[in-house]
């Protein structure tokens, strides 16, 4: 499970370093998101991995409609396929070395299967009003970078 995640973390990374246009560099932060959000819950955080996925995911979702409502791409490429193979390979490569080492210790073992640090999950049920206040802000600039890329395509941001 855990190799299975790191290779979505490297696959969503390879992605969004290596990718000339802004669709495939949302898809690789999504991977990233979802992989790094996994690992908190495989850990037992899940409610933090979830409520940060959907922080990360809603704030990425403006700049995402932001940056394809001013590319100009109508054939998205990924880029160099050699280099970014190479890259791919070399990181899944470095990652099993790494964290097969890393996985083999006999003390780490009970840390690994389970965690039961409570301290910070209190935090989201004392200040509900702020995180209402942060998904409004986020709505609220989702909807005016929407209006603001609606326009016609006369605009001096398009001419960019």
């Amino acid at each position: 499970m855990v190799f299975s995640i790191l290779g979505l973390l490297v696959v969503g990374a390879t992605l969004t370093a290596y990718s000339l246009s802004p669709y495939f560099g949302a898809l690789g932060l999504v991977l990233v998101s979802l992989s790094l959000c996994s690992f908190l819950a495989l850990f037992g955080f899940s409610f933090l991995g979830l409520v940060v996925l959907l922080t990360y995911l809603g704030g990425m979702l403006v700049v995402f409609a932001y940056s394809n409502a001013l590319s100009a791409d109508r054939f998205p490429m990924i880029g160099e396929w050699k280099e970014t193979c190479l890259v791919f390979g070399l990181s899944i490569t470095w990652f099993c070395y790494f964290f097969n080492s890393f996985f083999s210790y006999p003390q780490l073992e009970l840390f690994l299967i389970e965690s039961y640090d409570w301290s910070s999950s209190g935090l989201f049920y004392f200040t509900p009003v702020l995180i209402l206040v942060v998904g409004l802000v986020l709505l609220v600039v989702l909807v005016l970078v929407l209006v603001l890329s609606f326009g016609s395509y006369e605009n001096t941001l398009r001419k960019l």
